[in-house]
């Protein structure tokens, strides 16, 4: 506690001064979107300068801030699976117990500490155990990323040293999806492009088709001179197995396309996407 006040006062002290100096762990922070979630991370980034980290600086079998200075923190704008675990949306502090073959990875309710310091397990929403990845390269500055990024999931990495820790992380992105679909119908009961980007997703995910294809429908009766609305029709009736329907809808979408473009005196774009659409005719 002695040696936090004193810092916070030296802090103060060059604030004021308006002394500005290098901090030996930078801050660092970084906003990743998964699907429809938003998430967080926010640290001080340590680095080796020539010491043992793992086993030394950063003892085994001990609760770790994972990073320096301020406890690292993460924000989901969503509830998530993190590590096989359910969290409802919120900021959590990421600490970690890290040992030879064994990690425990600890997201904790309290925001505002500094390192571990008035840690409490109480205010723990989970503690997983982890198993490390040894690294053939040495990474010199702590690093978390967030990587393999899907419309559902992605996995947050701490890499330093030689040691990488994954950390899987799932988000419910279609029901999020349809809730906002349902929302903005109930908004915009007519408006065509909120049946038009409605079916447009369900089409680019593969689901839900009779249901995309009645948007798609919807969109093209409240706006029947778009070609997109048609095309996207088109993909939707030979989804649903109505080839004949599909090849009309197509047709005209080529149609309409190049009657747009023509106006503006400018090649439709398009033109070779539906031509090989209608050259795939099924049977």
């Amino acid at each position: 506690m002695k040696k936090t006040l004193f810092s916070l006062l030296l802090l103060a002290s060059a604030v004021a001064y308006g002394q500005e100096l290098p901090a030996a762990s930078p801050a660092a922070s970084f906003k990743q979107r998964v699907g429809l979630t938003d998430v967080e991370v926010s640290y001080a980034r340590p680095s080796m300068r020539g010491r043992k980290i793992f086993g030394g600086l950063v003892p085994y079998d001990a609760l770790w801030r994972t990073g320096a200075n301020q406890s690292t923190l993460i924000t989901f704008s969503t509830s998530v699976v993190f590590c096989g675990v359910s969290l409802p949306a919120g900021k959590y502090s990421l600490m970690t117990i890290p040992s030879a073959k064994n990690w425990t990875i600890i997201l904790n309710q309290s925001t505002d500490l500094w390192g571990i310091e008035g840690y409490s397990e109480s205010n723990d929403v989970a503690r997983i155990p982890v198993v490390p990845n040894r690294m053939d390269s040495s990474v010199e500055t702590m690093t978390l990323e967030m990587g393999e990024i899907t419309l559902d999931k992605a996995v947050l990495t701490m890499k330093w040293e030689n040691t990488q820790v994954s950390m899987p992380l799932e988000v419910s992105t279609h029901e999020h999806a349809m809730n906002n679909i349902e929302k903005a119908i109930d908004e915009k009961p007519e408006d065509a492009r909120v049946y038009r980007n409605a079916a447009s997703y369900l089409n680019s995910v593969g689901k839900d088709n009779e249901l995309a294809l009645g948007f798609a429908e919807r969109s093209v009766q409240l706006s029947p001179e778009n070609w997109y609305s048609h095309y996207l029709y088109a993909q939707l009736l030979r989804k649903n197995g109505k080839e004949k329907e599909a090849v009309v809808a197509a047709e005209l979408a080529l149609k309409l396309g190049k009657e747009d473009s023509g106006k503006k005196d400018q090649p439709f774009s398009y033109e070779d996407n539906i031509k090989a659409f209608l050259k795939e005719k099924k049977n």
